[in-house]
């Protein structure tokens, strides 16, 4: 029985179908329902007036530019061959949503100001102030992080991280009047700028994520989209933003694919031009015999006939 030698069967260290389809769908998921979102918010608040830019600037930059700058920060993880090219893509989406958000802030100041209303009184206007003050620090965090000219112009002005101390000489215990210093004590490990301020980065990004959902949620109940809209447009609107934040912290709760422990290191696949050989068969007692043979097939080495020994002239001569 011949079968095809060579390397086995190519095993791709492929993610756990179970966890890594419920991110990408809950991601695609969320994506759909920020779009939908955005548009909604569009079609019920716009008007030929220049409040109305309000809405629209600020769904458009904290519903749909937000979420897909979050989701692209979770994809560099999964896909670190396109880590350059996804950190650019993060980088644009944020500044688009600090653009459109700032301008709706501005439209929103400037209405108020030109009809002499006071500002900050209700619960949305006071967490917008928050999110647009946040989404200005996170926005100097990502630029601190990215690049190292901008780290060296602030490094006089920052915290430098402490230095690791001289190693602590312990006291033996079990010989206390032992001048001999024992093994000394683990060492703190150093503490980074950059990894405090990447953690910081992510801590804000969430939470303008999902303070900006919060938002506008908040502003549905403003008096301008109550007169305007039904109640039915209200559930409806907060029903997207709430599939959507559920969406999103599915898609975000991991941030690399799964990796299949059953999974080897990866090898080429087989191949068909290779050769044949015997497949090894198991030793078994009647193969075992048949491979010796009968006792006549063990002696069929040895010659027929026996001639009798010739004796050397030389060893007679000396008898």
């Amino acid at each position: 029985m011949l079968k095809e030698t060579g390397l086995p069967p190519a095993q791709t260290s492929t993610p756990s179908d179970k966890g890594f389809q419920k991110e990408s769908i809950a991601a695609a998921i969320a994506r759909l329902l920020a779009f939908t979102s955005t548009l909604s918010v569009v079609f019920y608040c716009f008007e030929v007036r220049w409040f109305t830019l309000h809405p629209v600037f600020m769904s458009f930059a904290f519903t749909y530019m937000i979420s897909e700058g979050v989701l692209t920060a979770r994809e560099m993880k999964i896909r670190p061959t396109e880590r350059k090219q996804l950190i650019q893509n993060h980088i644009l989406l944020q500044f688009g949503t600090l653009l459109f958000g700032g301008f709706g802030f501005l439209v929103i100041l400037s209405n108020k100001l030109y009809y002499e209303k006071q500002h900050f009184q209700s619960w949305h206007s006071i967490m917008g102030l928050i999110t647009i003050i946040a989404l200005c620090i996170e926005v100097l965090l990502g630029l601190f992080i990215q690049y190292r000219w901008l780290r060296n112009v602030l490094a006089p002005i920052l915290p430098q991280p402490s230095q690791p101390a001289a190693p602590l000489v312990g006291i033996d215990v079990q010989n206390p009047e032992s001048t001999a210093p024992s093994a000394p004590l683990p060492i703190p490990k150093r503490t980074s700028t950059t990894a405090i301020t990447t953690l910081l980065h992510r801590f804000l990004g969430l939470t303008i994520l999902f303070g900006g959902i919060t938002t506008i949620i908040t502003g549905l109940q403003s008096d301008f989209f109550v007169n305007k809209n039904s109640t039915v447009v209200q559930i409806y609107l907060i029903t997207i933003l709430v599939l959507m934040a559920i969406c999103l912290i599915i898609a975000l709760s991991k941030s690399k694919p799964i990796k299949n422990k059953k999974s080897a290191t990866m090898l080429p696949p087989m191949t068909n031009n290779l050769p044949l050989v015997p497949s090894p068969k198991k030793a078994t007692t009647s193969g075992i015999l048949s491979s010796i043979g009968t006792p006549a097939d063990m002696l069929s080495f040895l010659p027929t006939t026996i001639s009798p020994p010739v004796k050397d002239k030389n060893t007679l001569k000396d008898k």
